[in-house]
């Protein structure tokens, strides 16, 4: 029997990661607080436009603590104006107004910080360490690494200064394509290589010791940035292209998963059914999606590989999708544990399970995050 069915000792508690959750922008355009329960917002927003938009929502503060979640990534998500989500969705038409939605965005990280005492903010491998003691002692706790989705906040790779002083320790150059980055095609938009700025952005950051995210980064700037960036890397919310045998830039080929995996990165697999299935009508319809095609896709990486140290969860919930497009018995993050016994249950050894559930992103972090 997994460990994850039965009450744990003291030293093996679940400490679950999610490498990637939007809950600033969600906050800001639909006005979801993440301190509401879940059922209350999802009453309250029965047939609304955030609804409409963006689902019926998944991710609530009490759902998280409730499913054994430690430690999650929270973005700064920009997007350019021309792929707004929602008639509610602000993006931005130069530099200056994404820089000024993102100062917005990290607001909400430093209100919700201020006002929640569980939430901790991770910096440094000293304040993760101290996260983890806190866990392990049994208290509610949850921390915070704030990641940079889409790289055009950043004036200048100069500037990334005043981010990193302001929290910033995971930055994702590309959304679609920037100022630094080609990145996810949309409307026949956002390929290319790495730019000279991209170039130069990356040498800062690695001064920095930041985490360089590569999802939604162009293959091209992808492969030249896993070979040349000299700090630590993650795909946050990342799909294998193969699995599904998709043809768009938005997953990773097999290549592109074994090149991270030789550095030493971690994927976080997206449980968006989207990802999971070739069929778009499949993955338009809940009940076509166990949870048991996500492990499909964990189990295709770990063959890939022939090791499970460089899967992780960035599940991307409420980050343009919700309940509907979620699998079949995954309601919020209070069922990760049903994800761990799933993965037990297709045979992975309960240090595997530890590890694709958040103890591969916390070894990785331990070692990329800054000393202090």
């Amino acid at each position: 029997m997994s460990i994850f069915a039965q009450p744990a000792p003291q030293a093996e508690r679940p400490f679950f990661v999610d490498a990637h959750l939007d809950i600033a922008w969600n906050a800001i355009v639909f006005g979801r607080n993440p301190r509401e329960p879940l059922a209350v917002r999802r009453a309250r927003e029965q047939g609304s436009q955030a609804q409409r938009s963006n689902g019926t929502s998944v991710v609530s503060l009490e759902d998280m603590l409730r499913g054994g979640v430690g430690l999650i990534c929270v973005t700064l998500y920009t997007g350019p104006t021309w792929a707004n989500f929602s008639p509610l969705d602000r993006g931005y038409d130069n530099a200056q107004q994404a820089n000024a939605l993102a100062h917005e965005q990290l607001r909400v990280y430093t209100e919700l910080l201020a006002a929640e005492p569980r939430l901790r903010l991770i910096r440094n491998r000293q304040d993760l360490a101290t996260l983890r003691q806190a866990r392990a002692q049994g208290q509610a706790a949850l921390g915070l690494i704030v990641l940079m989705e889409g790289g055009d906040p950043i004036l200048s790779p100069a500037q990334f200064d005043e981010w990193f002083r302001a929290g910033v320790r995971i930055v994702g150059p590309a959304w679609s394509a920037t100022r630094y980055s080609g990145g996810t095609i949309y409307h026949g938009r956002g390929g290319g290589p790495l730019t000279n700025l991209g170039r130069q952005l990356l040498v800062v950051m690695a001064r920095y010791s930041a985490i360089l995210d590569l999802s939604h980064m162009d293959e091209s700037a992808y492969l030249e940035a896993v070979e040349s960036y000299q700090g630590g890397i993650i795909a946050s919310h990342s799909n294998p292209r193969d699995f599904i045998r998709s043809t768009t830039n938005r997953h990773l080929s097999d290549a592109m998963i074994r090149k991270l995996a030789a550095r030493g990165g971690v994927m976080g697999l997206v449980a968006f059914n989207a990802f999971l299935h070739a069929n778009r009508d499949l993955a338009n319809q809940r009940h076509n999606t166990p949870i048991s095609r996500y492990v499909d896709t964990f189990a295709y990486v770990a063959d890939l590989l022939g090791t499970t140290d460089n899967l992780g969860i960035g599940t991307d919930w409420d980050g343009g999708f919700g309940l509907e497009r979620v699998p079949q018995g995954l309601d919020s993050h209070a069922d990760f544990p049903r994800l761990a016994e799933a993965l037990s249950a297709r045979g992975y050894s309960d240090e595997q399970v530890r590890g694709i559930m958040g103890g591969n992103f916390l070894r990785l972090f331990e070692r990329a995050l800054p000393s202090v």
